[in-house]
């Protein structure tokens, strides 16, 4: 008896080791969090690791190369330090910079577990950060700890990745003269004997515009000298020998030129100082990473919550991923963009925008369109507050459909945006109804 109850004890003390070890080792993220092994790496690859409050940015775009985006911090705690820097300059790449009367824009797909969060400014995070030359620090990770305590608002023109819906857009504007016409880059990549990687990307255009419910329309152009990241008014897919060295950035997709309400250039760069291959194995394929690429090509944005992590427009990529088929919110996204058929109308008929709420908040909204609705959502939310999308009903008496809101959830004394969106039968979006409310804890009477 005695024997058993040293072996129970063993094997608890065992227990609660693995348990407070998994515990020790996790590290708190703003969307998730780092496994031990995520945060091994950063750790091995980083010079400089803080945490710090982001105060402003800016961004320059050198042709060829990209956006570049500087970050200036105020930095809160060291984690790491190498070595002591007389000015602390972080960067990375991607952003939205001004270059003439246009807006040049980038977005890039990270080799896991590296990759910069979405963030804005006045949010707190933590950096892990590699020494360059010059003395620059380059972005490895940046996670969001805390988003700015700045009431949040969003624009109703765009489809954000909290909307729940599975995608999410980055640009207002689409390809408007179709077919689009691109062109691929006559080197290739060493890695691949043959011209495999440009049937791969041809693929890879293909998926998205085989979608039965938009309209996109693409055409291969053959291929070319030009080289992609230059201004020159044609979409050109290509490598170029080096962005960031391998194991970080492993593609980026850069908008060069558009116009009031329509693209008219974008390119896509392959870092060929990546692995590259065809299928799965000890390299990235090129079909998987040429896909989510095209998505931007699109105007779709990338996606970072876990709950998205089989989305082709998922953030993140690893060797020997296989991810060529798009799943729902992938089709949604550029359905949306590109519908087949008018997208759905919202408006919120109850509250309206400015009106004080308390208790429980009927919301309620007019739909039309011109095929079946298959469902209706409200989403509330502020900085630090989101309930995600939350179904509502169609009410025959009214003709309207309506949700209910617990405001007893959330804190009172404050604003919070509500949006209203709508799918068809044909998991075509409308376009976000938004207001916003005040939320009190006094009774309000008529």
């Amino acid at each position: 008896m005695k024997s058993k109850i040293i072996l129970y004890s063993v094997i608890l003390t065992i227990i609660l080791t693995i348990l407070l070890s998994l515990m020790v080792n996790t590290v708190e993220a703003g969307i998730g969090k780092l496994d031990v092994s995520e945060e091994q790496i950063l750790q091995k690859h980083s010079t400089h690791i803080f945490t710090a409050t982001i105060i402003n940015k800016s961004s320059v775009f050198i042709e060829g190369k990209g956006v570049i985006t500087y970050l200036n911090l105020t930095i809160h705690k060291w984690y790491k330090k190498v070595v002591e820097l007389p000015k602390i300059v972080v960067y990375h790449f991607g952003g939205d910079v001004k270059v003439g009367n246009v807006t040049i824009s980038e977005r890039c797909l990270y080799v896991w577990p590296f990759g910069v969060e979405r963030y804005r400014i006045g949010d707190k995070v933590k950096i892990y950060a590699e020494l360059q030359e010059k003395g620059l620090l380059y972005i490895n990770k940046l996670i969001v700890l805390e988003k700015s305590t700045t009431s949040e608002s969003t624009d109703p023109d765009y489809i954000y990745e909290e909307d729940g819906l599975g995608f999410a857009t980055w640009l207002n504007i689409i390809w408007v003269d179709l077919p689009v016409t691109y062109y691929i880059n006559e080197e290739g990549t060493p890695d691949i004997p043959g011209t495999e990687e440009f049937q791969a990307i041809i693929n890879a255009f293909q998926t998205w515009e085989d979608d039965s419910y938009s309209y996109i329309d693409f055409t291969y152009g053959g291929i070319t000298s030009r080289e992609p990241g230059v201004k020159d008014g044609v979409n050109v897919v290509g490598w170029v020998p080096n962005i960031d060295g391998p194991g970080r950035v492993a593609v980026r997709t850069i908008l060069l030129d558009w116009g009031v309400d329509r693209i008219l250039e974008m390119d896509i760069q392959f870092d060929d100082a990546e692995d590259w291959g065809i299928g799965s194995g000890s390299w990235l394929d090129v079909q998987t990473v040429a896909t989510h690429e095209v998505g931007h090509f699109l105007g779709l944005d990338d996606l970072y919550s876990s709950d998205n992590s089989d989305k082709v427009m998922y953030a993140y990529v690893y060797k020997g991923l296989i991810k060529r088929t798009l799943t729902l919110g992938d089709a949604r996204g550029v359905r949306y963009l590109y519908p087949i058929v008018s997208r759905p109308v919202v408006s919120i008929v109850y509250p309206q925008s400015g009106d004080t709420v308390s208790g429980i908040v009927e919301i309620q909204a007019d739909v039309s369109s011109l095929v079946t609705i298959s469902s209706v959502g409200y989403r509330v939310y502020d900085s630090s507050y989101d309930t995600g999308r939350q179904l509502m009903y169609y009410d025959s008496s009214l003709g309207l459909w309506i949700g209910y809101w617990d405001s007893s959830t959330a804190p009172s004394e404050t604003y919070y945006n509500i949006r209203v969106i709508a799918l068809n039968e044909y998991e075509i979006s409308s376009e976000p109804d938004q207001i916003y409310v005040y939320l009190t804890s006094s009774p309000i009477t008529d």
